[in-house]
């Protein structure tokens, strides 16, 4: 067994310290790694404690009841001990390991784990944006809500699936939400206006493409409910309104529309909001 296989049994024989979990597993811990990563550990452990000289080490250690399952516990520990750091690989498993890291004042981690939030290579933000904002504003991580936020314009956040931590949302943070839609919406429509100059004529319908007057009023319902351009720049998309148009000809036009249309995401995209 490594050494760092032995600390991970958190059964040592110079513990003076156990944490007991509310599923009943216990982890035997030291005080002074405690105290140096926690104050809130540093406080309880300054109080006075009984002691007995007829008591074994294991007998005479301090047991510490936690509401944490031994999971989080495990966990935490690992983040606080000398040993890498666990993979912390969903939502599930980080908003429990937030709460007991605010819960006991490990400051350092608490800002750590709120990175996770929005690290591509786990794609939280890509599969549930509203679920990391809401944990993101009940933590206080504002680059964290930003982000999410910007997530979520990919969403009807109206038709969302409902989830525990949504109820830690105010309705204050939820209003700035819908009004960041409600902007982006109204923002990237008149982009798409301006942008009207810029599409190739068609030869049948004449100054304006019908394919573009479909596009135009199909986008305006669809970014009312998700403001991104990631929705309306598809190749279905453009596709319907094509088809919508009932003009042989505005083929043509969209697909010279659709081989300029990255440089047109990429300017909407730089519209700056702030959530």
């Amino acid at each position: 067994m490594t050494h760092t296989e032995d600390i991970l049994q958190f059964n040592s024989a110079d513990a003076d310290a156990v944490l007991v979990s509310c599923d009943g597993a216990r982890f035997a811990v030291h005080k002074c790694i405690l105290s140096l990563a926690s104050p809130f550990f540093k406080d309880m452990f300054s109080l006075p404690q009984p002691s007995s000289s007829s008591e074994s080490s294991i007998q005479r250690n301090l047991d510490i009841e936690c509401t944490e399952t031994k999971d989080v516990l495990f966990a935490l520990l690992q983040f606080i001990y000398p040993v890498p750091n666990p993979n912390v690989a969903s939502l599930d498993e980080l908003v429990p390991l937030l709460e007991a890291a605010r819960k006991f004042q490990l400051d350092y981690l608490v800002d750590e784990l709120g990175t996770t939030l929005t690290d591509e290579r786990l794609g939280f933000v890509k599969e549930a944006p509203l679920r990391v904002y809401a944990i993101a504003t009940r933590f206080g991580f504002e680059e964290e809500m930003r982000v999410a936020a910007k997530g979520t314009l990919r969403y009807n956040v109206l038709a969302c699936p409902l989830n525990e931590d949504l109820k830690n949302i105010n309705a204050y943070d939820y209003h700035r939400l819908l009004d960041l839609h409600r902007r982006h919406a109204k923002a990237t429509q008149e982009a798409l206006r301006n942008y009207s100059k810029q599409i190739t004529r068609c030869r049948d319908c004449g100054s304006v493409p019908k394919w573009w007057t479909q596009f135009l009023e199909l986008a305006d319902l669809e970014l009312s409910e998700r403001p991104s351009v990631d929705v309306i720049c598809t190749h279905e998309f453009i596709a319907s309104a094509v088809t919508a148009a009932r003009c042989t000809d505005c083929a043509t036009s969209a697909f010279h529309f659709y081989s300029k249309m990255e440089s047109m995401k990429k300017s909407i995209d730089g519209i700056s909001f702030d959530v």
